[in-house]
């Protein structure tokens, strides 16, 4: 063999890779996964019932696909369409007057017989039949505001202050009705309590040392979804006052506040007692008659029955 031909040979195997172990495994993998996909194909074309039944798979999973997609919108968290338009972070549900047994109401000045004739003396007078009649309750009064959170993370209620929709003023005078309207409550509900016409008006609550402010050492959380009850009792030592409602809170990272106003009218009221003598008459509340239906007396004649101290007068 001549020089140059063993050259060329040596150079034609020198261009022959060496099969290490690694690279016998990649080839074995490869010629596995060549066979794999042979044999499905294989089988495909060898049984028309698998053509229906991928055929069928495809077609149920594209018309099951957008109700799956709704109903997991509908379970699973999400910020909501509310929440993600920027929409209220607090609905507020519901504001309701409460009146408790033995709370009395005043009917003002320019209450017309007519309206008076309209209220079936057997039983209290209704809500509404008071809130047309524009009745204000006397001493004090509560409202019960229910709150529903719109936000992932609960909302923060930092604050709730009165606002006076001016200073408070004397007493009013009208048609003084007893016991007007039925018995309310709030159980489970953060009862919150201010005096409406003292200079410093904040609401507290009863803590171990008494009544305290209840904001600035407390928020009220209002989880999503979830109804909430604070329970607003303002009381007054005499005056006539006016007021709205601040509610101040954080959500989406900023503080934020809405105005909470009693349904059907401008604002919130209260007022204080005249002379018994200072009224136009008076509807003798359920303690003091013997039956149904209120009596109705005289301002005067009502400021002789306090003056005797009779718990009850008969007749209609």
């Amino acid at each position: 063999m001549s020089p140059s031909s063993a050259s060329r040979r040596r150079r034609r195997v020198s261009r022959t890779p060496a099969l290490t172990p690694g690279k016998i495994e990649e080839q074995c993998n490869a010629d596995e996964g060549a066979n794999s996909t042979q044999s499905v194909s294989r089988r495909l074309r060898q049984s028309p019932a698998a053509w229906i039944g991928a055929i069928l798979v495809a077609a149920l999973t594209a018309y099951l696909a957008p109700a799956i997609t709704e109903f997991l919108n509908a379970k699973l968290p999400s910020l909501g369409a509310a929440e993600a338009a920027g929409g209220p972070a607090i609905d507020v549900v519901n504001i309701e007057h409460f009146v408790h047994l033995q709370s009395d109401s005043v009917l003002p000045d320019g209450v017309t017989q007519d309206s008076l004739a309209s209220w079936d003396r057997r039983t209290e007078p209704t809500e509404s039949w008071l809130q047309v009649n524009e009745a204000v309750p006397l001493d004090a009064v509560e409202w019960q505001i229910a709150l529903v959170g719109r936000r992932t993370e609960p909302v923060a209620i930092t604050n709730i202050k009165p606002i006076l929709k001016e200073p408070c003023s004397s007493p009013i005078g009208g048609v003084l009705i007893e016991d007007a309207g039925p018995l309310g409550g709030g159980s489970g509900a953060t009862t919150l309590e201010t005096e409406i016409s003292s200079f410093k008006r904040e609401f507290t609550y009863s803590g171990p040392d008494g009544r305290v402010p209840f904001f600035g050492r407390n928020t009220i959380m209002l989880p999503k979804g979830e109804k909430t009850f604070v329970l607003i009792r303002a009381i007054t030592l005499g005056p006539h006052c006016r007021w709205h409602i601040e509610m101040e809170y954080l959500a989406d990272g900023k503080r934020q506040s809405i105005v909470l106003r009693p349904p059907g009218r401008e604002v919130f009221e209260v007022t204080g007692r005249l002379d018994p003598n200072q009224y136009d008459s008076v509807f003798l509340g359920s303690d003091r008659i013997c039956t149904p239906p209120y009596r109705q007396v005289s301002g005067r004649e009502y400021a002789l029955l306090l003056g005797r101290g009779e718990a009850q007068v008969c007749g209609g």
